[in-house]
Parts: C-alpha cells; sequence; structure tokens
C-alpha cells in the first residue's frame, strides 16, 4: 500500500510540476509540498522496512491506530457504507469550516473548530486517497 501511495505520488509531483512551471499558486505550491513531505515518507519507510522488516510508523498507512486500512476494508467490503462515511467527512469539514467564519466566537470554540476541522479534513484526505488506490489498482486489473 506504501509503495503505491508512492507511486501515485510520483505521478502526482510529476504534474504539480509541470503545471507550476505555468502559472505557480500559493495552493499548488503548498499542495506540492504535502506531496513531496508524503513522499518522502514513504520512502523512508519502505527504506526501514528493506533493511530491519519494520516500518517506522510514520506514515499515515502504518500508523499505530491504522485508520487508513479500516478504511480500504470498508470501501472493499461496503462500497455504499464507504461513501456515506465519505459523504459525512465532505459534510464536517465544510460544517467546521464555516463555523470558523463566524464572527464573535471565543478563543476556546475556535480552537475547538479548528482542531475538529483538522480531524474531519485528514479523514477526507485518507478516504481521496482509498479511493484513488481503489482506482488505480482497478485501472491495472483491467
Amino acid at each position: 500500500m506504501i509503495y503505491s501511495d508512492r507511486i501515485n505520488l510520483h505521478r502526482d509531483l510529476l504534474r504539480l510540476d509541470r503545471e507550476l512551471d505555468g502559472a505557480p499558486t500559493p495552493e499548488k505550491i503548498a499542495e506540492l509540498v504535502e506531496k513531496s513531505i508524503r513522499s518522502r515518507l514513504c520512502f523512508d519507510e519502505l527504506r526501514s522496512f528493506n533493511s530491519t522488516g519494520r516500518f517506522l510508523g510514520r506514515h499515515p498507512f502504518v500508523r499505530a491506530d491504522d485508520g487508513m486500512s479500516r478504511l480500504r476494508q470498508l470501501l472493499l467490503t461496503s462500497p455504499e457504507d464507504f461513501m456515506k462515511e465519505y459523504r459525512r467527512a465532505a459534510m464536517n469539514v465544510s460544517r467546521y469550516g464555516t463555523r470558523l467564519r463566524r464572527d464573535g466566537l471565543s478563543e476556546e470554540l475556535q480552537e475547538k473548530y479548528r482542531q475538529l476541522l483538522g480531524k474531519w479534513t485528514e479523514r477526507e484526505k485518507m478516504m481521496d486517497e482509498c479511493l484513488k488506490m481503489n482506482l488505480y489498482a482497478s485501472e491495472k486489473r483491467i
């Protein structure tokens, strides 16, 4: 799974590099940096596994909570439930983003909404990656 993530990231980095040659935007630059960091994490995890037989546990796919494998399993066993969860994550990202833009929020509420927004944004990204990897795997089978 980490290797396929590394391949997908490499493909995305090449695409972003071409796009940045034309018209760089702050969003594209931020995406390039995030994907570069994640690609490096993939490389470090794979190198560690190759030399020691153990993962470092830094990459989101092999962290101790192992949320990514649960999401992939849900996608494979029950795609309908996965899509419901995906929709729920997107709705929560939208909800907490809107709440953060409200005026007059206490510092405590702002911090709470920031944490919840981060949590749901991360979950939505993981679900996006599950879908991309599943699509890539299905393309290889064809």
